[in-house]
């Protein structure tokens, strides 16, 4: 009897800690993970080889997954959210300033609109050139002149020549190097996660000066007006004297800024994990507004129209007044977190998600047009625009070229690797990097026979 007791009161002890085991796993939350609000905030991330939950709804209708495939959607498909259609105002500028498009920078331009001036690659690819670094390519080429910057994992900096991508030189930093390069007035400025911002001659290697932040540095700097402007995971922006290196102005986020900083009405924008985009007086550093999402914001925001596009790892996608930070529109995406920047162009904006699309909006309303579903595999990389083709990489290992007009695929290169890198276009060749360290040089067949 005894026995029969002992043995009940184990079997509901036994109950009671499975009961609790179930709860803490499923409401505790990785400290390094913030969850989002509304109905993003529990959604499943695309992981690698498989869509789970609302990301396997992405995958086009009407037949077997298969890569590549372009969904325009029907009507009553589209986001549900009713946007609030974009005031016009006539007293500021609606694109960067002349001269800055297509300049040595991550995005292309001041604004990071991912918009290239360029000759795009004509006909079927075909590879020009390749380099092999010593590691992963998570950085992004820019061209400059005659030449290719890149920086990779390996701790190097390389300059290559953009005709057969032959080492110029390479300059070796004291950590792995994901910032993309800015290239202005013969001097080329990077980060490294050893906490320094570099600033190197472009043509010899020769280190001009060092900045020392508090911790590593992903953001891509940008340089205007003879300042240079970046953030750190150290939760800072700063801004730089271009040509000493001397602090001018620093601003403190809650949290790591690995997004890059963008520059319009003279004012500087840029997200931080601590989950807002914020809008600096560039001059002074002092905040104008932020603007608060469901969870960190890693991509570089592009300002387009007098609005600031970027998504956050909420799975959402958002347009705001650049003047005063008021919501213009938001969009869901299938359930998957924003990494990459958008591409705006022609009254469209473009960006990739974790479920595997290219998602394709329209810039005033948000309302989606099309998307392009690149397979099972995410889309971390951001998009690069030039003659009406929209050039990205997924972690599939492929790269694509798809018509911004239509969604539809023009040709999709293969690589051995997953693709972090952005694009960079000049002159009819495309650049990129990926996770095998190898950088690309693609041409159009004909111009390269």
């Amino acid at each position: 009897m005894q026995r029969n007791i002992w043995h009940g009161v184990v079997f509901i002890v036994f109950v009671v800690v499975a009961c609790f085991t179930v709860y803490f796993l499923t409401s505790w939350e990785h400290p390094g993970v913030k969850r989002g609000t509304g109905d993003t905030g529990n959604v499943p991330v695309a992981q690698e080889g498989e869509l789970t939950g609302p990301a396997r709804d992405a995958i086009p209708k009407g037949g077997q997954e298969q890569d590549g495939l372009t969904e325009i959607l029907k009507e009553e498909e589209q986001n549900e959210e009713e946007p609030i259609p974009i005031a016009e105002n006539k007293d500021i500028p609606i694109a960067p300033p002349p001269g800055t498009a297509g300049a040595p920078l991550f995005r292309s331009d001041l604004w990071r609109t991912g918009v290239y001036q360029e000759r795009g690659v004509t006909g079927e690819p075909s590879v020009q050139w390749t380099f092999q670094a010593g590691d992963m390519l998570y950085a992004s080429p820019v061209v400059s002149g005659e030449m290719v910057y890149v920086g990779s994992n390996d701790h190097n900096f390389y300059a290559l020549s953009k005709e057969d991508g032959e080492l110029s030189w390479f300059f070796q930093a004291e950590s792995f190097i994901r910032s993309t390069a800015a290239v202005h007035g013969g001097v080329v400025y990077f980060g490294s996660h050893d906490g320094y911002l570099y600033a190197l001659d472009s043509g010899t290697g020769e280190e001009l000066w060092r900045f020392q932040a508090g911790s590593g540095i992903e953001s891509s700097p940008l340089v205007a007006d003879g300042t240079v402007y970046f953030g750190s995971f150290d939760g800072r922006v700063y801004a730089l004297e271009c040509t000493t290196g001397e602090e001018l102005w620093r601003f403190t986020t809650g949290e790591m800024v690995g997004s890059s900083p963008a520059l319009a009405y003279d004012t500087v924008y840029v997200g931080s994990y601590d989950g807002h985009l914020y809008a600096l007086e560039k001059s002074s550093g002092e905040l104008l507004w932020k603007y608060k999402t469901g969870n960190s914001i890693y991509a570089t925001p592009a300002v387009y129209e007098g609005s600031v596009y970027f998504g956050s790892l909420d799975g959402s996608f958002y347009a705001v007044d650049a003047v005063d930070g008021s919501g213009q529109w938001s969009f869901k995406t299938a359930g998957a977190i924003v990494w990459s920047s958008a591409v705006v162009e022609a009254g469209m904006v473009y960006f990739g998600a974790y479920d595997g699309n290219l998602y394709a909006l329209d810039s005033k309303t948000g309302t989606q047009k099309w998307r392009f579903w690149s397979g099972k595999r995410s889309i971390y990389a951001s998009a690069a625009y030039a003659e009406g083709t929209l050039y990205f990489g997924g972690l599939n290992g492929s790269f694509y070229a798809v018509e911004a007009l239509t969604g539809k695929k023009r040709w999709e290169l293969k690589t051995d690797a997953p693709i972090y890198t952005s694009a960079a276009v000049a002159q009819g060749v495309v650049y990129f990097g990926n996770d095998s360290g190898i950088l690309y040089a693609v041409a159009g067949k004909a111009e390269h026979q």
